[in-house]
């Protein structure tokens, strides 16, 4: 299963001090829901980087006209291209952008992608796709 630590994207060491050898990334909203407030993503994103972590931004409330958060240290940005993007809520989808910056291979936790997978001919993403390997497996395999 999936567990899940919430923290106060505020407080750096906090966000620090959640990471546990089992964590697999570091999610972030641009824009805070409810309240609108803004975290400091390059230096979230120096603190997944420091870890071996992917930092996944959420920006569907900033929408990519106001902030481009890989420009920012971010690895994946996703949208709702439900609200803004779509504009009154006549569509459903979703977006994911990968940066293509950070390294599947590297800290040995994303065997899905960097291993050989057995589910798509024992092709190796990361080998095969390089830079665009998690999208290129989001494509291939969901």
């Amino acid at each position: 299963g999936v567990t899940t630590t919430f923290v106060d994207a505020h407080d750096l060491k906090e966000v620090e001090n959640a990471i546990q050898p089992n964590t697999k990334a570091v999610y972030l909203e641009t824009l805070g829901n409810p309240n609108s407030d803004i975290p400091d993503i390059d230096a979230i994103a120096a603190i997944a980087h420091k870890h071996g972590l992917p930092l996944v931004i959420d920006n569907t409330f900033g929408t990519p006209y106001l902030i481009r958060p890989i420009e920012h240290g971010a690895d994946i940005v996703v949208h709702s291209a439900t609200k803004f993007i779509g504009g009154h809520g006549t569509t459903l989808g979703g977006i994911i952008v990968d940066s293509g910056k950070f390294d599947w291979k590297a800290s040995g936790k994303y065997g899905n992608i960097a291993a050989p997978n057995p589910s798509y001919h024992g092709v190796s993403f990361a080998d095969a796709a390089g830079p665009a390997a998690f999208v290129t497996y989001i494509r291939a395999i969901l």
